[in-house]
């Protein structure tokens, strides 16, 4: 998993008498750089799985630069999530980007949701703490998530 690849660049890095930063993005809106959400946005039917409504975490391009930029220039080592100020539901991400997010149920959901995000991403999303690259990068959003999306 993640984690594994995460702690063998690590170790190869060590190895070389390299220092390895892993930077964990959210998903990213904006910019040249193509996102599960992204592609969930640009599908012909977004759906949604009746009853839940999972927050997202996104990050705006600007910031994902931002951030690569202060892990290029500060002497940091490890993995640090680096997520957008907040989080928007599911609906209202859709929304705020104009479209519809049709619910369904689980059954529907799963035949008709896009590959971008499947089934169990619209049910569950985890939400990363990114207080650890406020403290150790300085990083901080300038976007919130609601502003990353209308950006």
């Amino acid at each position: 998993g993640l984690r594994e690849r995460e702690a063998a660049y690590r170790e190869l890095g060590g190895e070389a008498g390299w220092r390895v930063l892993c930077l964990r993005a959210a998903a990213v809106v904006g910019g040249p750089v193509r996102s599960e959400i992204a592609d969930y946005l640009d599908a012909a039917m977004p759906v949604r799985v009746a009853g839940f409504d999972p927050p997202i975490q996104v990050l705006h391009y600007s910031d994902l630069l931002d951030a690569l930029e202060r892990g290029v220039s500060e002497d940091v080592t490890g993995t640090l999530n680096v997520v957008g100020r907040g989080v928007v539901l599911l609906s209202r991400l859709v929304a705020l980007c104009g479209r519809l997010a049709v619910p369904l149920p689980e059954t529907f959901a799963r035949w008709l949701a896009p590959a971008a995000l499947g089934p169990d991403a619209l049910k569950w999303r985890c939400v990363a703490d990114g207080r650890r690259a406020e403290q150790v990068l300085g990083f901080h959003a300038r976007f919130s998530a609601e502003e990353a999306l209308a950006a």
